[in-house]
């Protein structure tokens, strides 16, 4: 991944965290799985509202009043229908975009403000202050919960003290079998998401404030108090530390309880900061971890990043084919989203959205897309050739097992076939021999 790029961007646009009151923060953002939706939540004095923009435009679709109660985080129901949000009183709730009902039910875990959500198909992940629940969601209509568990954490045996499970980051693995969860000062917990139950556990060098699981689930990139990037890696019992970024050097002041995200199929690292400022690091040690790719700045103005997100419009295409490090954009659609949102007690706030500014393919990008496209396909043949040689050697073996299919009827076929284009001997006619020539004919 040496010869990566980061793409470049342009601003596409900027949307007030609440047109009616200029002291409102931003507290949650959420590109809708299909990417065409952004969901922003916000807080003022006077109330909290969650509102649903389209990407394509900025005009508002569908608001949802929040109760004066602040929005702590926001993520979208797999079906793209439904908004899922969390507060600072511990409620979750589902809020339809079919509807503008403002007294949707509501479930309160009882353990403190909602700080992180994680989201694999029906399976949502649920970090309080106190605890980190898995549970099955029904459809986008209903706010009804099904077989919530509890993740069950191990603390050291001679532990002393109470223990502070407050979450920091959570995020599913690809087959949705793992939830990583990143606790402020208990490390990273590698949980069972059947179970509930732990199955590795990693010590952070310092307290965390936010992580991000890269997509291929081998690192797990950490923001520390000590405005430090920590790079863990994530490989079962082999699981440890591998590198330190330092993220104010040269950049001021970091903002420590900034989500951060992967990016670029794993490639780089999106940090935002207090200055108003948001980068994009590499995420590889094959171009320098850490290394500047890209900066973008909000409007004039010292404001503190409170949300980041991206969405990548070809995301689905490059997880079909993309099985190593390196990213290629998918033929599809070349269009990534960066939105950011900022709380600043001096300044009107609100939500910056970048888009990538359309480039053209170069040859080689073009032929490593041919190449990622026809090795996909022969992985498809293979393994269809594969599986149906595997069938009819069954079948086979079915045949001979019952009596359907007996040697005696394999030998004369091989026979014919070692025969073919001989003129086998009539039936009923038999030949004789001509003693004076000494040749066969027949009568």
């Amino acid at each position: 991944m040496s010869d990566f790029e980061c793409p470049p961007y342009s601003k596409a646009g900027f949307i007030t965290a609440d047109s009616d009151d200029d002291n409102a923060i931003v507290t949650g953002l959420a590109f809708s799985p299909r990417g065409d939706q952004l969901a922003v939540s916000s807080m003022s004095e006077s109330a909290a509202y969650a509102r649903v923009y389209s990407v394509s435009d900025l005009t508002l679709r569908w608001t949802h009043s929040l109760s004066k109660v602040e929005a702590s985080c926001l993520i979208w129901h797999s079906s793209s229908k439904s908004v899922i949000i969390g507060n600072q009183e511990g409620d979750v709730q589902s809020a339809s975009l079919d509807t503008s009902e403002p007294n949707d039910p509501k479930m309160n875990w009882g353990a403190g403000e909602t700080r992180a959500f994680a989201i694999s198909g029906n399976l949502l992940a649920v970090g309080c202050e106190a605890c980190v629940s898995i549970l099955e969601m029904g459809s986008h209509r209903s706010s009804t919960w099904h077989s919530r568990k509890d993740v069950h954490f191990v603390g050291d045996e001679a532990g002393s003290g109470e223990l502070d499970l407050r979450p920091a980051g959570l995020a599913f693995t690809r087959n949705a079998k793992l939830l990583v969860v990143t606790y402020e000062f208990e490390g990273i917990v590698i949980y069972d998401a059947v179970t509930a139950e732990p199955v590795h556990r990693v010590r952070t060098l310092e307290p965390c404030c936010s992580s991000a699981l890269s997509p291929r689930d081998n690192k797990l990139f950490v923001v520390n108090q000590d405005e430090i990037l920590d790079v863990y890696t994530i490989n079962g019992a082999k699981s440890g530390h591998e590198a330190s970024l330092n993220l104010s050097a040269g950049m001021g002041t970091v903002s420590m309880f900034v989500p951060i995200l992967c990016v670029h199929g794993g490639a780089g690292v999106l940090v935002g900061g207090m200055l108003g400022v948001v980068r994009i690091l590499s995420a590889t040690p094959r171009t320098k971890y850490g290394a500047t790719l890209q900066t973008y700045r909000t409007d004039t103005g010292n404001k503190a990043i409170q949300e980041i997100v991206m969405h990548n419009l070809a995301q689905w295409i490059d997880n079909l084919f993309n099985d190593f490090q390196g990213y290629v954009y998918a033929p599809a659609s070349r269009r990534h989203y960066i939105a950011f949102g900022t709380a600043d007690d001096e300044w009107k706030n609100g939500v910056t959205i970048f888009v990538t500014e359309p480039q053209p393919s170069t040859i080689r990008q073009t032929g490593s897309r041919v190449w990622k496209f026809l090795r996909g396909l022969s992985y498809v043949f293979l393994a269809v050739f594969l599986v149906a040689s595997i069938c009819l050697g069954i079948l086979c073996m079915v045949q001979l097992c019952w009596g359907s299919l007996s040697l005696d009827t394999l030998i004369p076929f091989s026979a014919r076939l070692r025969n073919r284009g001989r003129t086998p001997p009539s039936r009923g006619r038999q030949p004789q021999v001509n003693r004076r020539h000494d040749q066969y004919w027949l009568i």
